[in-house]
């Protein structure tokens, strides 16, 4: 029998977390990365990589439907996809017990309180089964480090590859 699929309301009118799958949203996924390439890039993002490692966005999308510990969502306002959020739980990506929240916005839909309240209503989710959660982010992507600090992150570190990581207290 089927899990059925995550859906999370947020604080904002409108703005929920739909789990994706290829079979519901794989076109509408491929469209929003390839509309935003550049806006991905500029803000740290590889979206090359969901091309060249998973052939194609669906691909991308196809492998975190079985690969375990790994939730794919899509930020919508309303019926439109506006982003995406995922949760890495897998212990052969992050530290076992933790998990790391990742996000991001079509350009055109920025700037309106849909990232925190989607970084909000996943970190509340992932709150109680997990710990730490967190989150890393390039140093100049300011907008990123705002939503993680409006969100109750706070800044723990830089990493390896000198991302910002940030960190959800545990009493918060």
């Amino acid at each position: 029998m089927t899990q059925p699929l995550l859906h999370l309301p947020t604080e904002r009118a409108g703005v929920h977390l739909k789990e994706l799958t290829v079979e519901a949203n794989g076109q509408e996924f491929s469209d929003l990365v390839y509309a935003n390439f550049l806006h991905l890039r500029q803000h740290g993002g590889q979206p090359e990589s969901l091309s060249d490692e998973y052939e194609s966005p669906e691909g991308y999308l196809k492998m975190g439907q079985v690969t375990e510990g790994v939730i794919e969502m899509g930020i919508f306002d309303q019926a439109t996809l506006v982003g995406f959020i995922a949760l890495l739980t897998s212990d052969l990506v992050v530290p076992k017990g933790s998990a790391e929240v990742g996000y991001w916005l079509g350009s055109a839909y920025t700037g309106k309180g849909r990232a925190t309240a989607a970084v909000r209503a996943l970190s509340a989710y992932a709150k109680p089964r997990y710990f730490p959660v967190f989150a890393q982010v390039t140093r100049t992507n300011q907008k990123s480090i705002n939503v993680l600090e409006r969100a109750g992150y706070k800044r723990t570190g830089i990493n390896e590859e000198g991302k910002l990581v940030f960190e959800l207290p545990k009493d918060s």
